[in-house]
């Protein structure tokens, strides 16, 4: 759907088009190419979608869904009401910021595709509604393309095979079925919301080594979103063994309230007793919410711990190294002075600062970890190299 380059250079992906793929195809975290897991994705919450009738209605399209939002991996129903879709058709194709683009990018649960300008097959735009694919080309005759895609960050670019035509039949605004085969531009275009509709983003074409370098976090946080969690932004340059949840965060940053034993004034603070007292101690005071007033995110994942349970390990580390600053010790000073940072009223946690808080707190582990090393270096060379190279010399 947006910007694309045809490739001469060999691409050996192959798009899909016969089969959906699930969001955890996208989330491989290793270093290396790993096979495509496949599985079925939940649904979205029911209150993000809305149908072609009730979209009619509100009269607009609304903002379009961003990664990571559920929408973009929800299989979209197919159209059994014709009445309203002439209308969103139009709507569709009037408020699209591209040359392409499926109803699900913007909320709506429905099967309908709109393509115009290069895009398009016809002089004027072009709306494909159920489609489903009759036929393509052979594997010999695919062809490179480099895609973006709107719902992605910006800058994120995949090399992936497209089928060089296509045979499609669907239906029109009106419910009139016909089949038509789609060529070149317009082939691709079509692949590209044919797999909207089906919960498959471009990077689903590539194993996580063939992405861009910046695209690995991508990779992760798109893990993290399928298992129920966001990975918060710093977490690739933590050299953590597993992404932090940002929900995890939030649950420890709500156990660091008024009357937590971790926070007894008047004494250094420990990092054993730090982990000891968290563990003991439960969520505190109201849902959290941005310095905006926004609500954050619930502190709990699908698949992770709830509230009764002991925070994540790692949240834990990743708190103590922000307030500590790597240290073994803190006092209850710079604890104020930190939190005072990072939750600036009982109910408000700001992200930003904590994430700088954690990244300030890991460069001096990294730091005191190099000065140790240094040290370690410059004895074993005083007291093992210089005494084994005076011996060599003199022998000679």
């Amino acid at each position: 759907m947006l910007l694309l380059l045809a490739l001469t250079s060999s691409v050996t992906r192959r798009a899909i088009i016969a089969a959906p793929v699930s969001a955890a195809a996208a989330g491989q975290v290793s270093g290396s190419a790993s096979a495509t897991q496949q599985s079925s994705a939940a649904p979205p919450p029911a209150a993000l979608l809305r149908s072609v009738s009730e979209a009619a209605r509100a009269g607009t399209l609304g903002p379009m869904a961003m990664w990571p939002d559920p929408v973009l991996r929800h299989v979209a129903a197919p159209v059994d009401d014709f009445g309203p879709v002439e209308q969103f058709s139009q709507m569709l194709v009037d408020g699209m910021e591209s040359t392409a683009i499926a109803a699900t990018q913007y909320h709506v649960n429905a099967q309908i595709i709109a393509l115009r300008g290069a895009s398009s097959p016809l002089p004027g735009p072009l709306v494909l509604v159920n489609p489903r694919v009759l036929a393509r080309s052979p594997e010999e005759q695919m062809r490179p393309w480099r895609e973006v895609c709107l719902v992605l960050p910006p800058g994120l670019e995949v090399d992936l095979l497209r089928d060089a035509w296509v045979t499609v039949e669907s239906a029109d605004s009106a419910g009139r079925r016909s089949t038509r085969t789609l060529r070149g531009e317009p082939a691709r275009a079509f692949q590209h919301e044919y797999d909207h509709l089906r919960g498959v983003l471009i990077v689903d074409h590539a194993d996580l080594a063939d992405l861009p370098a910046e695209s690995e976090l991508l990779a992760q946080r798109t893990a993290a979103a399928d298992a129920g969690g966001t990975v918060i932004g710093c977490s690739f340059w933590l050299g953590y063994p597993a992404p932090l949840y940002y929900e995890d965060v939030l649950d420890v940053a709500a156990r660091l309230g008024e009357g937590c034993p971790a926070l007894t004034p008047g004494r250094l603070l420990r990092r054993a007793e730090f982990e000891t007292a968290l563990a003991a101690s439960r969520p505190r005071g109201a849902q959290l919410r941005g310095r905006d007033g926004s609500p954050l995110p619930s502190l709990t994942r699908g698949t992770g711990r709830g509230s009764q349970q002991p925070p994540s390990a790692l949240a834990v580390d990743a708190a103590w190294t922000a307030l500590s600053g790597g240290s073994s010790y803190v006092s209850p000073e710079e604890v104020a002075r930190q939190l005072g940072r990072w939750r600036p009223e009982p109910a408000v946690f700001v992200l930003d600062e904590f994430e700088r808080s954690l990244l300030a707190g890991r460069a001096g582990v990294a730091s005191g970890y190099l000065i140790l090393f240094g040290m370690q270096a410059l004895a074993l060379a005083l007291f093992v190299v210089q005494p084994l190279w005076e011996a060599a010399v003199g022998a000679t």
